[in-house]
């Protein structure tokens, strides 16, 4: 996947882009969001059988947030 540091950012990126792709495709029903979402999910699943798990510190922050927390 190249270096370590690069594959962990793309993997944090896309692990926060498909999180706010799926919540825009939620709230306004627009395809694209769907499918960004979708490619999102297929380069993660792709990331995890090379040993780079979708981003736990996104993951948190994400969580973090929704239940109303500061980032």
């Amino acid at each position: 996947m190249g270096s370590e540091i690069d594959a962990r950012k793309v993997v944090s990126s896309l692990t926060l882009f498909g999180h706010v792709a799926r919540k825009l495709h939620i709230s306004q029903h627009l395809n694209e969001y769907s499918a960004l979402a979708k490619a999102a999910d297929e380069v993660l699943a792709a990331a995890a059988s090379e040993g780079y798990p979708p981003c736990a510190y996104t993951l948190s922050q994400l969580r973090r947030s929704e239940a109303g927390g500061a980032t």
